[in-house]
């Protein structure tokens, strides 16, 4: 008989260990998810909100145009930043889970070694979704017959949820496993999320839910704050609260991330 997945206790288990480490964890969520985001909001708001003033595409053609004038800083802005932080999000794994306590240092290090088959492992894995998700969405779009769009959309919908859960254990295999071949990281994932898709959709769903609205009320009112003051301030407002909200989510989806992972390993051995 399959073990359940206990929602409660991933979600306790991550709340003690962002409580246990807050002070490094402030740090590698302010040098790698807040700094980088908030910099390139001040310095470059062209690739931080690349499309703000630009009228919305309503064809794919008008879509690529778009992006094609984005010109190669914008695209090559974006790596960085994603590289930046993919290092942070290995690190910060490795930090919550190691029951050695490394050093900020020493978790960054393991974040590196790992950098090469988790981006790798993206690429696949963007692969895959492009596949299985794209591919059929796009051929009964390309009917013309909106029954079929709308079906393929529920599909892809269906599909793209279906896949993230499977695959959302691939940065805690990397990082604390360390497993780093791409494709045993995807399979390990996989592995390790059978059976609990639905719990973990509800899970993941729940606390998605519970971030946007909180969030969201957070971002308003101290949006009205900066707008009532105004000029050069707004725009430095906007960009705090937008790289603040930015850290927090990511620091603890990490967290969830490492105490579903803990937990899920924990069955898969018994």
């Amino acid at each position: 008989m399959a073990v359940k997945f206990d929602a409660n206790r991933a979600w306790s288990k991550a709340m003690n260990m962002l409580s246990s480490n807050r002070q490094v964890v402030l740090i590698i969520a302010g040098v790698f998810f807040f700094l980088p985001n908030f910099a390139l909001s001040l310095l470059a708001p062209e690739i931080a909100n690349p499309l703000a003033e630009t009228t919305p595409a309503e064809t794919p053609d008008e879509a690529m145009a778009q992006l094609s004038s984005l010109g190669a800083g914008f695209f090559a802005g974006l790596v960085g930043l994603a590289l930046i932080q993919a290092v942070g999000v290995l690190g910060l794994l490795r930090l919550l889970t190691d029951s050695n306590r490394p050093t900020v240092g020493e978790a960054l290090r393991g974040g590196l070694a790992g950098l090469l088959p988790y981006v790798l492992a993206q690429i696949i894995q963007a692969f895959i979704f492009m596949f299985a998700v794209g591919l059929p969405f796009g051929l009964l779009a390309a009917t013309g017959n909106p029954a079929a769009a709308t079906f393929g959309f529920g599909l892809a919908l269906a599909l793209g949820i279906f896949l993230f859960v499977r695959f959302a254990l691939l940065s805690p295999v990397i990082a604390i496993e360390r497993i780093h071949s791409p494709f045993a990281a995807l399979g390990r994932s996989w592995k390790l999320t059978r059976g609990k898709v639905g719990s973990l959709i509800l899970f993941f769903g729940l606390l998605f839910i519970a971030v946007i609205i909180v969030m969201t009320v957070l971002t308003i009112l101290l949006g009205l704050v900066f707008a009532a003051i105004g000029g050069q301030t707004q725009l430095i407002g906007a960009a705090f609260l937008g790289s603040i909200a930015n850290a927090i989510v990511v620091t603890l989806f990490m967290a969830v991330l490492a105490a579903v992972h803990q937990q899920l390993a924990a069955q898969a051995e018994t």
